[in-house]
């Protein structure tokens, strides 16, 4: 048997799952900008159909 505080606790850990499988739950506020730099590309091996290449690829999320 579940004492009341028991059920209550079950009962918020319930809802508090439910509401961060919603989309919504990850979003930020406000939200952030994001930059992509691809920079530093090297062609590492040329072959007839394809170009193998490496580069740095920096992501940085900021807020306005």
């Amino acid at each position: 048997m579940v004492s009341g505080l028991g059920r209550e606790f079950a009962k918020n850990l319930e809802q508090r799952a439910l509401r961060l499988l919603k989309r919504e739950a990850h979003v930020e506020y406000p939200h952030s900008t994001t930059l992509h730099n691809v920079t530093n590309v090297r062609i590492v091996n040329n072959e007839e159909d394809a170009v193998k290449v490496r580069c740095i690829f920096l992501y940085l999320p900021y807020e306005a």
